[in-house]
């Protein structure tokens, strides 16, 4: 009884949302740092253009990671170890870029890297640049089944934080390794965290 009149897959209805979510979470952060800090790419200065095209690298490497990661938990019967490996050794390069600048920093100078106008203004604007992208996320995951609700929206915390870093980066210069880890690494935990409680309570079936 139960094999009889099952329905068909939504596997491309699923995939097609999520595509719709992150092309609507893009555009709303590259509109978003247009309107607050103009459209000029402030970001990759001569100073520090390796360090920059890094961050920039290290954010999309997170979207592309999480968005897999998000196809893969919204589908029963999958697995995502790849992208969790990659998510994973995406966040091991910033904890060591983190502790590498800490070790390379005189310790006079923590507190003047780890304060001031630019670690206030990424803190603030990527979590609220990644509210509508994490909520496009989870209007696509409903249309799925995520088995480990928590893990889903905790990817699509990850994305959604690392769309905003991405865009915040394009006009906020990387200074130092340590700044960086900080500025970049810490936003995205914490939509990581967000989405994985509001998975909890939201994806469960």
């Amino acid at each position: 009884m139960l094999s009889t009149n099952v329905a068909p897959s939504r596997g491309r209805e699923l995939g097609g949302a999520l595509l719709i979510g992150l092309g609507i979470g893009a555009a709303i952060a590259l509109c978003f740092q247009c309107a607050m800090f103009g459209t000029g790419l402030d970001g990759f200065g001569a100073n520090h253009l390796s360090l920059q095209t890094g961050v920039i690298a290290l954010t999309l490497g997170l979207v592309v990671a999480g968005s897999r990661l998000l196809f893969v938990s919204a589908r029963p019967g999958t697995r995502a170890s790849g992208s969790l490996i990659l998510i994973g050794v995406v966040f091991l390069v910033i904890l060591l870029t983190g502790v590498f600048g800490l070790m390379r920093e005189p310790h006079a100078n923590w507190s003047a890297m780890l304060s001031g106008q630019p670690l206030a203004d990424c803190l603030v604007c990527v979590p609220v640049i990644a509210v509508p992208t994490l909520v496009a996320l989870f209007w696509a995951l409903r249309k799925g089944a995520p088995v480990y609700p928590a893990l889903s929206g905790a990817a699509a915390g990850i994305v959604a934080g690392a769309l905003a870093v991405a865009a915040f980066a394009l006009h906020q210069p990387a200074v130092s390794l340590l700044a960086t880890a900080a500025l970049y690494g810490g936003p995205v935990v914490l939509c990581a965290l967000i989405g994985a409680v509001l998975g909890w309570r939201l994806l469960r079936w």
